[in-house]
């Protein structure tokens, strides 16, 4: 059965359909594509309530105006995948000029993303944090150029606890998970694909 995600207006609507599709658009992982393409439907409240044959859709996710998107897309994809929470949650850091973000939950690729500041990676991992359902979430940051100020900014603004936890990644000695061979088929920014092996690497 299809997931909906139902909004409350026209503008709503919009603001849903592009935050999905620029985010498909950087993480090109084909399952999440499939499931979000075929699975989930977006809908304002007017349409649904004109629609016929809605027990088809035991699914629903009510959106308000000034709903946190990221959120909405989390809520979405655990949804679809009959899931309340991720068992666990990775979040590799390829620091650099270039920061590198792959977010993966319970072993997909849920979000790729590259930032130019500390700042703005701040309130991206806040954003997760605060936003994403996990049992336990590792933030692990390659020791390349620049990583100890990313931990260190990162130690000020993340409240950790005994589920959120933080490594360091020696980039040129860990070993990553056979996953890694297929994802580098669909990602081809050599700083996310950085980040997507830190965030698999097993020491």
């Amino acid at each position: 059965m299809d997931l909906l995600i139902v909004v409350p207006n026209a503008r709503s609507y919009y603001r849903v359909i592009k935050f999905i599709t620029e985010l498909l658009g950087r993480n090109p992982n084909p399952k999440v594509v499939n499931i979000f393409r075929k699975h989930v439907k977006v809908l304002t409240r007017d349409y649904l309530s004109l629609m016929k044959h809605r027990e088809f859709y035991s699914r629903i996710i009510k959106v308000k105006e000034d709903a946190n998107l990221f959120k909405v897309y989390l809520e979405a994809y655990l949804k679809a995948n009959n899931k309340e929470y991720f068992d666990s949650l990775i979040i590799g850091i390829d620091p650099g000029m270039r920061i590198g973000v792959a977010v993966i939950g319970d072993g997909e690729v849920i979000d790729l993303v590259v930032f130019h500041s500390f700042e703005r990676l701040e309130r991206y991992i806040e954003n997760i944090v605060s936003n994403c359902p996990f049992r336990i979430c590792k933030i692990k940051i390659g020791n390349g150029e620049k990583w100890y100020e990313i931990a260190t900014e990162l130690k000020k603004s993340v409240i950790f606890d005994k589920r959120i936890t933080m490594e360091i990644i020696d980039e040129g000695g860990s070993n990553s998970h056979g996953i890694i061979g297929t994802v580098i088929n669909w990602v081809h920014d050599k700083d996310l694909a950085s980040a997507i092996k830190i965030a698999l690497s097993s020491d």
